[in-house]
C-alpha cells in the first residue's frame, strides 16, 4: 500500500515543480500493455511487491490510472501503472498534501530537481513530443492533463540507463533487473478529441460502472487510486444564449480566472483557455464551453478584443496586463 504524502511535513512556503518542463530534470519497470487509454495521474509513494510477497524499496513517482479506450467509445477496466521519478526523488521533492498529490513541491533544504531518464521523465517527454503544446511546460498541476487520450508504445530503455540496477541510483530495483534490456511505456500519439487543454478528453459517458482497477498481467500489486470524478451530466433543454450574451459569458469567465491573485501578472494563453473552459461551465454550461473552445480556435481576434476589455493583451504565447 502506498504511503500517504501527509507523512512528510509541508514547508511554510512551497515551491511547486514544473514536471512537464524538460529543463526541470537533471542529468517499477513493468510493461503497460500497448494500446489506447484515457489516463489520469497522481504523484505518490509506492513500494513494489516482490515475488516472495515482501515489499521492495519505497519510491516516489507518478501513478497512471489507465482506462483502455475501446472502439465503441467505451472504456475497459482501469489498469494502474507506476512510473518512478528515481530513487533520489524523495530527498528532493514530495507530493503536495494540500491537493492530494496532484502537484510536487520541493522539500525544504532539498534541491527541488528531478532526474532525467526516469520512467516518469520519459513518459512526460513523450507526451510533449506527441503534440502537447510547449506552453504546458509551465504546468504545476496534474489536473491540467488528467483524462488525456493517448496511444502508448513500449520502447527499449536508453542505453545510459542500463547500469542503474548495479549502481543503485535508478528507479528499477536491483532484484528486478537482470541482463535483459528493459522496456518503458511512452506516448506516441495524443488521440483526436482527447486533449484536455483543448476542452477534450475525460471518460466517455458510457464508462462501465462499479469496476475496481485491475493489474496488468506482468505488473506488481499497486495501491488503489483515488476515485475519479464521473463525467458531468449533460444539461438538457438549456436555452441558447445570443451571440452577445455568449461573448459576455466568455469574457466574464476569462475575467474570473485573471482576477485570481496568482494570475495578476498574466499567464500562458493555453492555461487561460483551460481554466476559463472550467469556469464558464458554471454560468453557460456545455454550450458556453463549446463557444469558448470555438472562439479560441477560430476567432483569436475576438479573444484579444475581450481580453482588451479586461485590461489584458496577448503577447506571443502569454496573456499579460495591457
Amino acid at each position: 500500500m502506498a504511503v500517504t504524502p501527509a507523512r512528510r511535513p509541508a514547508a511554510a512556503a512551497v515551491q511547486k515543480i514544473k514536471f512537464l518542463d524538460m529543463g526541470a530534470y537533471a542529468g517499477g519497470n513493468f510493461d503497460l500493455p500497448e494500446g489506447r487509454y484515457v489516463v489520469f495521474f497522481d504523484f505518490r509513494f509506492h513500494a513494489y511487491t516482490k515475488q516472495d510477497g515482501s515489499k521492495g524499496q519505497e519510491n516516489l513517482g507518478t501513478m497512471l490510472t489507465c482506462y483502455p479506450l475501446l472502439a465503441d467509445n467505451s472504456v475497459g477496466d482501469p489498469i494502474e501503472h507506476f512510473l518512478s521519478l528515481g530513487r533520489k526523488a524523495k530527498d528532493a521533492v514530495m507530493p503536495n498534501a494540500e491537493d492530494g498529490g496532484k502537484s510536487l513541491v520541493a522539500i525544504p533544504g532539498g534541491t527541488g530537481t528531478l532526474s532525467r531518464n526516469t520512467n516518469s521523465h520519459l513518459w512526460f517527454k513523450s507526451m510533449l513530443d506527441a503534440g502537447m503544446p510547449e506552453e504546458l511546460a509551465s504546468v504545476e498541476d496534474l489536473t491540467q492533463i488528467d483524462g488525456v487520450w493517448v496511444q502508448t508504445k513500449n520502447i527499449m530503455e536508453p542505453e545510459e540507463r542500463k547500469g542503474y540496477g548495479k549502481a543503485g541510483t535508478g528507479e528499477v530495483e536491483e532484484q528486478q533487473r537482470n541482463q535483459t534490456p528493459q522496456k518503458i511505456p511512452t506516448v506516441i500519439e495524443i488521440l483526436e478529441g482527447g486533449a484536455p487543454w483543448d476542452g477534450g478528453g475525460g471518460l466517455p459517458e458510457d464508462k462501465p460502472k462499479g469496476k475496481a482497477p485491475v493489474k496488468a498481467a506482468t505488473k506488481p500489486a499497486a495501491a488503489t487510486p483515488a476515485r475519479r470524478p464521473a463525467p458531468a451530466p449533460v444539461v438538457e433543454d438549456e436555452p441558447a444564449a445570443d451571440e452577445d450574451g455568449m461573448n459576455e459569458a466568455i469574457r466574464d469567465a476569462m475575467g474570473a480566472v485573471l482576477s485570481l491573485t496568482k494570475n495578476a501578472k498574466g499567464m500562458t494563453r493555453v492555461m487561460l483557455r483551460m481554466d476559463a473552459f472550467k469556469e464558464i461551465k458554471k454560468t453557460a454550461g456545455e454550450e458556453g464551453q463549446q463557444a469558448l473552445a470555438a472562439m479560441f480556435e477560430d476567432k483569436p481576434d475576438a479573444i484579444e478584443g475581450l481580453l482588451g476589455e479586461l485590461g489584458f493583451t496577448i503577447t506571443g504565447t502569454k496573456v499579460v496586463p495591457a
